[in-house]
Parts: structure tokens; sequence; C-alpha cells
């Protein structure tokens, strides 16, 4: 937990950590403060606007440009743009078969109450997907479907319909037959909304389900005593029956917090282990984690939030000087994976807040905020910072198309926001999250999101720096990717895109536009290029020493004796920053890096026969 005072205006980022070493080193935005919407969308809203696009997004149905590592199809479309509050749902899986099945919140109507929207749902491989879906897959009008993979091979869904208990729905065979439909129990009396689930325990027959009861602001009422009550399912037969309902876990009930939000939560499993992490941005951030696969669990705070049981006009005055704080907490976005050894890693977008007008009824938060955070379970440091918006022209600064906060596509979310991770066999973990572009904007002071990704192949130690797997959609939204959890050799996610940054559901209130979801499917070979990668970072054949440094390294290369030798010196956007040719093989090994200011580089170095990349910390 950071706290900043209340008149302190310039943009700080969670403490710089040599653990977290691929951030951006740029300028600070000015922050400026907007009223908070506690208030999460279930769905049953009538948007007040219910005017039509004209121009609806309509992009390339497929990309399949070799000269990319990475190639994409649309598979379905909605106009019901809201597909989280916060964090993403489990959308995507990559089956045993080598196929994909997606799913999303969809409706096909121009109508602000979306009668038919529920889930969309589409099955296949890059090229030979399944038709895209003209209806929803429930009887009954829902959305925030999570995916549900069985080990059986049968496949479901839970999501909500907005009144009374969660729906589910299966079938016996991925990708072919008919679904039926039944109800979660609850015993409540109240709405549940906004569930996670995961598929989870020996064989993968499991369910894990996490959902709120309807919170006061939805025309809710408290359950047992909290305003949201965070409750768990658990069904042992694949949905059959349910063994644990509505329980809410011993150390998140009333004694411990008084409201949880709609969608800052994500939840995984792997085996018998199931972690559910909690994005709180008025309480902690923690993980709740079950070895047994969800009898027992034990609670891990990642940041403890410095105002227990806090509530809007409260204030935030921290150190008791009369002078309410900025207080650094969650954007309520974020993501949690698993890795072999059954240790959870996390992932969340950065949010400064503030409640400094005692009279609103609200508090107050900055969107000019940035910073992908991460934290595990080895840590005993605080989470840091791995990603950042980019410095694409490399002046320095963030130069969006405007530098008024409430100018900005309204997510309520950190400028890089909606993480979602996958690992690949080898333990390589790779995060995607959508980030705000400082070059491509709608030309009405807007700038558009796109799709990053950043890895770690030494279990969360060091991330790479980001690659944008959505580049070409220069001129496009690209928000709400969900990463399927498997990478096998790809990554495998769906996204949201259309025209315009923002969103029509929520927040802006744009024109309701046909919104495209589209898989893309990632090759990791050489996904991270040259010079920006961490590819040689640790290589016996090449030293450099001191690092960190601060005005002159020695580099030793093994075999290098009279052979002239090109040093390159790249930040973490992939600019050349300094070069110059040595020869190392008679003792020139030394490189002045003085002109080089503090951050990430990375140092490549190159001759005829060789060609190794390490990377250097500036200090």
């Amino acid at each position: 937990m950071k706290i900043m005072m209340k008149n302190y205006l310039s943009f700080i980022f969670i403490g710089c950590s040599l653990i977290a070493n691929a951030q951006n080193t740029t300028a600070p935005i000015t922050q400026q403060k907007l009223p908070a919407n506690r208030v999460k969308f279930t769905g049953n809203e009538f948007i007040n606007q219910a005017q039509v696009s004209p121009n609806p997004f309509v992009g390339n149905q497929s990309n399949n440009n070799n000269s990319r590592n990475f190639s994409e199809t649309v598979i379905g479309t909605s106009t019901y743009d809201l597909q989280s509050n916060g964090s993403v749902q489990n959308r995507s899986m990559l089956l045993p078969n080598g196929n994909f099945s997606g799913m999303w919140t969809m409706s096909l109507l121009n109508d602000a109450a979306f009668p038919d929207r529920g889930t969309g749902y589409n099955y296949g491989t890059l090229g030979n997907f399944q038709t895209a879906p003209t209806a929803r897959l429930e009887t009954v009008r829902s959305g925030w479907s999570s995916n549900l993979v069985f080990g059986s091979g049968a496949e479901g869904s839970i999501s909500h319909p907005g009144v009374g208990g969660l729906t589910f729905i299966k079938r016996s065979t991925a990708g072919t037959g008919s679904w039926t439909q039944s109800t979660v129990p609850t015993s409540t009396g109240r709405t549940i909304l906004w569930p996670r689930s995961v598929v989870g325990g020996i064989n993968n027959e499991t369910i894990h389900c996490f959902a709120i009861t309807e919170p006061v602001a939805n025309n809710g009422t408290l359950y047992q005593g909290i305003d949201g009550a965070l409750l768990y399912w658990r069904s042992q037969d694949g949905g059959t029956t349910w063994d644990i309902q509505d329980l809410i876990i011993p150390s998140i009930d009333a004694t411990n917090y008084i409201a949880f939000d709609g969608d800052e939560y994500s939840i995984a499993s792997r085996g018998n282990t199931v972690v559910l992490a909690v994005f709180g941005g008025w309480k902690d951030i923690f993980i709740l984690k079950s070895v047994d696969n969800g009898t027992t669990w034990t609670k891990t705070i990642i940041n403890q939030f410095p105002i227990p049981f806090h509530v809007p006009d409260m204030g935030s005055d921290i150190d008791t000087d009369g002078v309410n704080d900025i207080i650094t907490t969650s954007d309520q976005t974020g993501s949690v994976i698993i890795d072999a050894n059954g240790m959870a890693h996390v992932f969340y977008g950065n949010m400064n807040v503030t409640d400094d007008d005692l009279t609103d009824g609200n508090t107050s938060y900055f969107p000019a905020t940035d910073g992908l955070m991460y934290w595990n379970e080895s840590f005993t440091t605080e989470p840091v910072v791995i990603a950042e918006a980019l410095d694409l022209n490399g002046n320095d600064t963030l130069d969006f198309a405007s530098t008024t906060a409430g100018e900005f596509p309204l997510y309520f979310t950190s400028q890089s926001s909606m993480a979602s991770a996958g690992i690949a066999a080898n333990g390589t973990i790779y995060c995607t999250y959508s980030s705000m572009v400082e070059t491509s904007d709608n030309g009405n002071n807007q700038n558009y999101r796109h799709i990053y990704v950043i890895k770690s192949s030494d279990n969360g130690a060091t991330w790479s720096a980001p690659v944008d797997i959505t580049s070409e959609d220069e001129f496009a939204e690209c928000v709400f990717g969900s990463t399927a959890p498997i990478v096998d050799g790809y990554i495998h996610l769906a996204y949201m895109r259309d025209s315009e940054p923002g969103l029509a559901v929520r927040g802006d209130e744009d024109l309701i536009f046909m919104n495209e979801i589209v898989y893309l499917k990632v090759d990791t070979t050489n996904l991270f290029s040259v010079g920006i990668n961490e590819k040689g970072n640790i290589n016996n054949n090449l030293s450099i020493y001191p690092n960190p440094a601060s005005s002159n390294v020695f580099i030793n290369l093994k075999g290098a004796a009279n052979t002239n030798t090109i040093v390159t010196v790249f930040d973490i956007n992939g600019k050349s920053v300094l070069n110059k040719n040595l020869n190392l093989g008679i003792g020139q090994n030394e490189l002045n890096i003085n002109s080089l200011k503090a951050g990430i580089y990375f140092v490549n170095v190159q001759n005829e026969m060789n060609n190794y990349t390490q990377k250097l910390i500036v200090k």
C-alpha cells in the first residue's frame, strides 16, 4: 500500500524494483480526478441513448499474413459491448483436440434494452470456425458467462439472468449437440450476479463458482451484513448436484468486509488447487486459495487497504494531518493463474483514489493512473509494475490526443488494464492486457486501446518488453481480451474490437455499434523481437558488468579475439539509443552509458559469428 498527498498531482508508480524490469520510463501525465462510478451494470439497465451508428465497424474477417507472428478471425459480433465491469471472465479455452472455444455476452439487436442478450459461442480453429452465432445459448436473457470445459469432454457455462439464481448450461460434447439448462441453487432469496466459474479437481469435473448478491446500488439488500456478499458454490459431479451452496468463506464475512463489487475478482484452478483473486478498489487486494478442491481456504493479503470498512464521504486522511490523501490501490480488474507447482501469479491494474469531498456520496479516481501490477506467492515485498502505456514516439512523454482525464475513454480503469494470463508447459508465463496507444486516436480526443503481451521465463522474476499483438488494427479499440490458460506454443485469446474508444453501455455511452469478437492466435516463436526481448538474458558466452550500472560497463564475449563487434543498446520500446563498434578481443570492451537515463535496456552484441542479447539496468 502506498499513500500520496492530495496536493501532489504527478503520477507516482509503486516503487521500481529489480524484480519487475520491463517498465516504461515516460514523463507523467498530470493527474485529474473524476467521480468514481461505484454502480456496476447488471445488464438490466436501459441505456439512455438508443441511437445506432450508421457506420458499424467491419474489420478483416481473417488475417493470415505470414509476415506476422499472429493471425486472427472474427468469430462473432455483439451490439452489447460491456463484456465486464472489471476483470475479464474465463471466456477462452484451448481444448485437448487443439480446437478453441470462445464465449462472450452477445446481443445482435440495435435496441438499448438488448432483449436478446445472452451467451455467444463459437468453436473451431483458425480458418475453420463454425458460423458466427445468431442467437444466444440460453433460453433466458443472460450475461457474464464463463467458459467451462470438463474432463469428460463436455462443456458448459454459468451466467447471470439478472434475476434470481445463476443459469447453468451444459452439453456432453464440445462443439456440437444440444444444451441442457438449469439454475444453480440458492437459498439466499437474493438475485445473484456477476459469476466467475472454473472447472477443477483431479478429473476436471468439479465446478467452482463465485458470485455476489445484488448490491444496494442495484436495488438489492444486504445479505448477512454485506452489501454484495461474495458467495461460493461447488459441484463435484459436473453440475448435477451442488454440495456447497451460498457459502461465505469466513475470512471474507461481515467481520472483515462490508461490501464487494461486481467483476472485481478472478478465478483459476489446477487440479485440486483453486485460487480466487479479489482486486478491491477501496478494500484489500487478496487471494483465497484452496489446495483441497474447495473444502478449506486460506486468505493472503496482497495489498492491505489502509482504511478498513471505508464508505464514501468517510474521507481518506491516512496520516491524520487534515488533508485527505491519494491512495494507491487496484482498478478492480485483474487475473490469476496457477503454475505447475501450485503457486498463484496475480496481475491487476494500478489505480490512485481519493475521498476528499465529504458531501457527494462518492469517491474519486484518477484516469491517468497507469501500471500493470504483478505479485506471486513467493513475494516478500509489495506488488511491482511490469508494464505501462508505451512512449511510442520516443520523446519521453505520453502524447495522448487529450491530456484532460475526463476525455479518456471511460472504462474506470488504469491506462494498462484488463489482464489475462496463460502458461506454457515449460513454465513460461504470458500476460495479455489492454493499454492506451499513444499514436492512435479517433480524431475526437480519445486514444484507442490495443492488446499487448509480455512474458516471463523465470517464474515472474523478470518480464519482457511488451508486444502489440493487435498493431495492424491501428484505428480500432481492442479490449476485454480473454487468454486461454494453456499456451501450446501459441497464445489463444478472444477480444472485442470496434471503431470507437469507450463503451455504449456504460461510461461514455457512445452510439451503439456492432462490435466484433475476434479470435487471435499468436505464435510465441520469435514473438519478442531482437533487442527488446529476454533472449540471451542469461548466456554463458556474454557477460556485462557491473549490472546495474550508472556510468560504464564492461562487455566480455567468448571467442571474440580480434573480431570487430557491433554493440547496440535498445530501450524497452526497441529503439536504438546507443551504438558503438568494439574490438572485444583486444581489450576494447568498455562501454560508456552516461548518456542513458535510468531504466531498462537491452544490449545486443553482434559480429560475424555471434549474436547475443542481454538485459542491462541503468540506475
